[in-house]
């Protein structure tokens, strides 16, 4: 390759309901590369009408990241020997059924509410793991203007697509990407153009794990660009799809022997 192209995976819903044997299971066939894990501070059981961690009985409703003790000893253990980042994701990652429709916290906090919850669980995360956590991750990857505006008071970067629906708070930073993103759309183009900038924040897409095909599709495109690609998955479903884990397998090898850098999430918004 002409350059040093990166691809990182982030997984998503770690919490306390996670059982260490689960991330070693999903990942046991992924030899040396670093996973950006999505983790939920107080997570709720469920997600709506998705059971992640099965239908209990659980001890309770919601758990406390720090109190499933043999996981956060696993998680600091895998951090210093490089192999796992620590991501903040959501609060509670809880789901509110609206009419017929469930949707994700991030998408019912006001300004004032966004600020204070994700700063009080950013420091309990940093504090937990003593590391800095300066990347957000929305449950579902939905947010509302009052999230984005609380990440940019926070300094915390993010991951997301952006809509062609107005979803951002207004701002110089966020007409110039939308206008950006929306041309490359228009005229059919890849939309991807990298890391985008905002005034205290960074922003940078991702994309779902599905099947190894579309993925790598989206790996070709982002290396043509030569930008970073980022595709994230679950552990539990994973777990619970032999093809899929052949697939994400497949995938990763692919990629190394193309010469793609595994990297660490945090290392794209560079």
């Amino acid at each position: 390759m002409r350059y040093n192209m990166k691809f990182a995976i982030r997984d998503d819903d770690t919490s306390y309901f996670t059982d260490v044997t689960e991330l070693k299971t999903a990942f046991s066939e992924i030899k040396d590369v670093p996973i950006s894990l999505s983790v939920i501070p107080e997570a709720k059981c469920n997600h709506g009408i998705v059971y992640p961690y099965g239908k209990g009985p659980f001890d309770s409703e919601y758990g406390k990241l720090g109190d499933n003790v043999a996981l956060v000893s696993y998680l600091k253990e895998n951090m210093i020997a490089g192999n796992f980042e620590i991501l903040m994701h959501g609060i509670h990652h809880e789901y509110f059924q609206i009419g017929s429709e469930w949707v994700p916290e991030t998408l019912l906090f006001d300004y004032d509410e966004a600020v204070n919850s994700i700063s009080l669980n950013r420091r309990y995360l940093s504090e937990l793991f003593e590391t800095n956590i300066d990347i957000f991750v929305a449950p579902s990857n939905s947010f509302n203007k009052d999230v984005y505006k609380a990440l940019d008071h926070l300094g915390m970067d993010t991951m997301c697509k952006l809509s062609k629906h107005v979803d951002h708070y207004y701002s110089y930073y966020f007409l110039y990407h939308y206008l950006r993103r929306n041309y490359y759309r228009a005229i059919g183009k890849f939309d991807n153009y990298g890391v985008k900038k905002y005034r205290n924040h960074k922003e940078v897409d991702m994309y779902p794990f599905e099947s190894f095909d579309k993925s790598w599709k989206t790996y070709e495109l982002c290396k043509q660009r030569n930008i970073p690609y980022i595709f994230y998955t679950h552990y539990w479903e994973i777990n619970n799809s032999k093809s899929m884990k052949e697939e994400l397998t497949q995938l990763v090898n692919k990629m190394l022997n193309d010469g793609a850098k595994p990297a660490f999430v945090s290392e794209c918004f560079k």
